[in-house]
């Protein structure tokens, strides 16, 4: 992959189709293994270099859907896909949809004990990745987040 970088592009162009009619028709029992798949196309690309024209637009759309996020079995291939979206895709998309992966932050610290890591290791991203001037208008939204976990439930 690592020299021909556009194998990566045929490949995803081959597999899209067929992981497509997963989505659309919710076969939640591959929709895990599906995004772990594309997790890893996304993770051998580099960084900066999902455009905003590809076809990953359109699945950074539906993975911050909430209601993929209700089903337990996805939320760790969904979280490291998520994570992949904040290191290697350009800074305008992660920026346009900087609330709705805040609120994928605060769901996951707030509702679930399982999960909680999953969250923080998206906000650890989010602080690495982005420049301190996009986060200052949530940084008192994501203490308080932090802050009323904290007092109710010890982090395992």
């Amino acid at each position: 992959v690592s020299k021909n970088p556009g194998l990566l592009d045929q490949f995803a162009q081959i597999l899209f189709p067929v992981f497509t009619p997963i989505f659309t028709e919710d076969i939640a029992e591959f929709v895990p293994y599906v995004l772990q798949i594309i997790g890893f196309i996304l993770e051998s690309r580099s960084s900066g270099s999902i455009s905003i024209a590809d076809a990953y637009r359109a699945l950074f759309q539906l993975i911050l859907t909430l209601s993929f996020w209700d089903r337990s079995g996805n939320i760790p291939a969904l979280s490291r896909l998520l994570q992949t979206y904040i290191e290697k895709a350009e800074e305008t998309i992660v920026l346009e949809k900087l609330t709705t992966i805040l609120g994928v932050f605060q769901r996951l610290v707030s509702q679930s004990k399982v999960h909680d890591h999953e969250g923080f290791a998206i906000l650890n991203l989010l602080i690495i990745n982005l420049p301190a001037t996009y986060l200052n208008n949530y940084l008192k939204d994501i203490f308080i987040v932090i802050f009323t976990r904290l007092t109710k439930a010890k982090i395992q």
